[in-house]
């Protein structure tokens, strides 16, 4: 059962590779190490709202149900 209407929202800080490893040795080793750094005051912050709507036609099969 779905809530008829609602909202999310979430925070997505950036993130910043200084240095990328590039290639692996041996059993997925990296051949160099990463490093980067998260930046919390630069971010991205999303909100959705959302509302479903239900429509069926009564002469209609139901889109959703198994088809037979």
């Amino acid at each position: 059962v779905f809530p008829e209407k609602g909202s999310f929202k979430w925070k997505a800080p950036s993130n910043i590779a200084l240095v990328k490893y590039w290639g692996k040795l041996e059993n997925q080793i990296p051949a160099n190490p990463s490093i980067s750094f998260t930046l919390d005051a630069y971010c991205q912050t999303h909100h959705v709202n959302f509302r479903l709507i239900y429509f069926l036609k009564r002469n209609r099969k139901n889109p959703l149900s198994p088809k037979s």
